[in-house]
């Protein structure tokens, strides 16, 4: 089997238990969210293909988890750790540079184009387009009888929620505007206008108020509440809005054939964050936050991970066997009868989505770096006045790491705010899935908890795996070797306060 077509789609801040047909809805349980789910758009796909349930990231934001994703392979070899400063090393090649050299026309349709060329992560793409879904469906019926791979990232359930960078249809965006209006007013939180005279939106001054809403949703610890229930019924917008657009255009001009492959996954997801599990706050009081970004809990590293086809006809549309984002690429390779390459970390998921079999025993790596958004921030300022990417560094560093393998989770608290510390704490995932019970807790009386000898060798066993992916020197030094323009570095500076990763 070997398709013409592949259609690799990340949908950015999407968790994996948000389809409607996800089978595991513990977490949204304890919240009350269990039943808002409506995506029978997405879960079309799971219906008809199969869904990795217990599928992780590589990171809980945005540039590293995509390098993993478009490489196959985890930080300590691609480089990009931190959000800003390191590009893509030239030791490992993108999706796109391999199959060009297997004569596919290579496409990156992105949303948040910036943060992916400041870090290089599109390299090799023979086509870039941003926020036109039109465009992409002309190009892809344009390259209809060519070998074509597209891979496509999507903003839209990014926060504020609710709004697409390319609406279905005029009142779209509207709507959303509307009901944030009311969401201010009923929380007594000041409305700057954010419309000119001609009633178009004043992004900026849009994506001020979503701050100030968030900042009153965590230090009024009323996040569950408002941001969650939102950033779900986002997705089901989405779902039945642009995500259904693009998919019903795609079966229009039959670019979903029996030689097409369709991979749908995201790069994080998004979660209520426990105060403990915080690297840093704006003060020492309790504040609730609904984000990503900033650990590596189970609710945002873990990610809906689908493969459909209509010429597949999986035995199962569900697997719980615990695999990663930078299995992706060794699959789509795998599919296409290309050799891979010896140094991926990933695997083929290809025989478990045809045959159904079970994946052997593996350990699993994902990491978090910290940054502060007001130093971030500060850090951009510095950049467009000297024309450059300081070469001093932001205040950023390696927060927590996190090694699975079987039911066992070992998370590395690498410092906090209040130490350097380096903390271990060791959970049971399958038994404990909100990682409450930290097993290391009981290491002077082991007497008292049975089978200890498995859990100190799982212990050791799983710290030895966490070593192959510390940083390098290399790595720690940081260079910052991206130079942009001071133009360059405005532009960027204001897409990454639009999204909502600075403050301005």
């Amino acid at each position: 089997m070997k398709f013409k077509r592949i259609l690799h789609l990340s949908i950015d801040d999407l968790r994996f238990d948000s389809l409607s047909i996800s089978p595991n809805k513990s977490y949204l349980t304890k919240y009350g969210l269990d039943s808002i789910q409506d995506t029978p758009n997405m879960d079309y796909f799971v219906k008809g293909g199969m869904l990795f349930t217990a599928a992780y990231t590589s990171a809980p934001f945005t540039p590293p988890s995509h390098a993993s994703m478009l490489t196959g392979t985890y930080q300590n070899q691609h480089s990009i750790r931190p959000f800003l400063g390191t590009t893509l090393s030239q030791k490992v090649k993108t999706l796109f540079e391999i199959l060009n050299l297997q004569d596919f026309y290579t496409i990156a349709a992105i949303d948040f184009k910036d943060i992916f060329e400041l870090n290089e992560i599109l390299r090799g793409s023979k086509k870039i387009i941003t926020r036109n879904d039109d465009d992409v469906i002309k190009l892809l019926i344009e390259k209809k009888d060519e070998s074509t791979y597209l891979f496509m990232h999507i903003g839209d359930i990014h926060p504020p929620y609710g709004e697409s960078f390319f609406p279905p249809d005029e009142n779209y965006n509207e709507v959303f505007c509307k009901d944030y209006e009311e969401l201010a007013r009923c929380l007594n939180i000041s409305l700057e206008p954010f419309r000119a005279g001609n009633n178009k939106i004043i992004r900026e001054n849009l994506i001020a108020l979503s701050n100030k809403v968030r900042i009153h949703c965590e230090e009024n610890m009323i996040s569950d509440i408002i941001q969650f229930p939102r950033y779900l019924n986002g997705i089901n917008k989405f779902d039945k809005g642009r995500f259904n657009k693009l998919v019903q255009n795609l079966k229009a001009n039959n670019l979903i054939d029996l030689n097409t492959l369709i991979v749908i996954t995201s790069d994080h997801g998004q979660a209520i964050i426990p105060q403990h599990k915080m690297a840093l706050s704006r003060t020492h009081k309790p504040i609730m936050k609904f984000d990503h970004g900033e650990t590596v809990i189970e609710e945002i590293i873990r990610v809906p991970l689908i493969f459909y086809s209509p010429s597949i006809s999986p035995k199962e549309h569900f697997t719980n066997d615990i695999v990663s984002i930078v299995d992706i690429t060794p699959t789509i390779l795998d599919f296409l009868n290309i050799s891979q390459e010896n140094y991926f970390d990933g695997i083929s998921l290809k025989s478990t989505i045809l045959k159904n079999e079970r994946q052997k025993t593996r350990t699993i790596y994902a990491e978090a770096w910290f940054h502060n958004r007001r130093e971030l921030s500060n850090y951009l300022k510095r950049a467009s006045e000297s024309g450059h990417m300081p070469q001093d560094k932001y205040n950023t560093f390696l927060f927590q790491q996190t090694v699975l393998k079987d039911n066992f989770k070992l998370v590395r608290t690498n410092q906090t705010e209040d130490s350097y510390e380096v903390k271990d704490e060791l959970f049971n995932i399958t038994q404990d899935p909100f990682e409450s019970f930290d097993l290391l807790r009981a290491i002077k009386l082991p007497k008292y908890l049975r089978p200890w000898e498995t859990i100190k060798y799982s212990y050791e066993e799983l710290k030895n795996e966490l070593y192959k992916y510390s940083v390098t020197q290399e790595q720690e030094i940081d260079s910052h070797n991206v130079y942009k323009t001071k133009e360059e570095i405005k532009l960027i500076e204001e897409r990454l306060a639009a999204l909502g990763y600075i403050e301005q």
